[in-house]
């Protein structure tokens, strides 16, 4: 999402990565920007520590009852019946709820009242783990291939394309190919 190269293979960051480039160019080679269109790393800036707002959310839940910090449910007042645990590389689903600025992570789902995500780990992606007041809005974020999505009509979707563009004109690449374009739907649907 952030386009940062990693800094163990490239310790100057975007300036070490420019040096490659210029070294295939200089040798008569053309390279190109293979990226992973929109999608988001959850080790990136925009996840931990602090979730940006503009993540993908397809879901909105209101806590029903307060989670201290060593919580391992989150009760919420709406139904759930349309939520899942299961995941997959192909599959449109997280397990992945924001609460505030934390991220927590669930195995299971009550689908009968008393609706409830559990088996959750606290603090997921390097979040803070914190307590959490009744009335406090629980959001499910949109997942497609592993990794994150911005909100398809964010200034996040925006962040994103800026840093591809950004990357691609100072290393001075001759072409980019957008991977991953056949998971656009998480966006704003099929």
């Amino acid at each position: 999402g952030d386009c940062l190269p990693n800094p163990e293979t490239y310790p100057d960051g975007m300036d070490s990565f420019k040096a490659v480039i210029d070294h295939l160019h200089d040798a008569g080679i053309s390279a190109g920007l293979h990226t992973y269109a929109f999608f988001i790393d959850k080790k990136c800036p925009w996840v931990t520590p602090i979730p940006h707002p503009g993540l993908g959310k397809d879901a909105e839940f209101t806590l029903a009852s307060p989670i201290n910090e060593s919580g391992l449910e989150v009760v919420v007042e709406e139904s759930t019946l349309e939520m899942s645990a299961i995941t997959g590389f192909f599959v449109r689903n997280s397990v992945t709820l924001q609460t505030d600025e934390e991220l927590i992570t669930y195995t299971g789902v009550q689908t009968e009242q008393p609706f409830a995500f559990t088996g959750c780990e606290r603090g997921a992606c390097g979040t803070e783990v914190t307590e959490h007041e009744a009335g406090a809005k629980v959001h499910h974020l949109k997942e497609c291939f592993g990794y994150f999505t911005p909100g398809g009509d964010s200034d996040l979707l925006s962040e994103v394309a800026a840093k591809s563009a950004e990357m691609f004109n100072y290393c001075g690449f001759d072409m980019m190919y957008l991977d991953a374009l056949d998971g656009e739907d998480i966006l704003g649907g099929p």
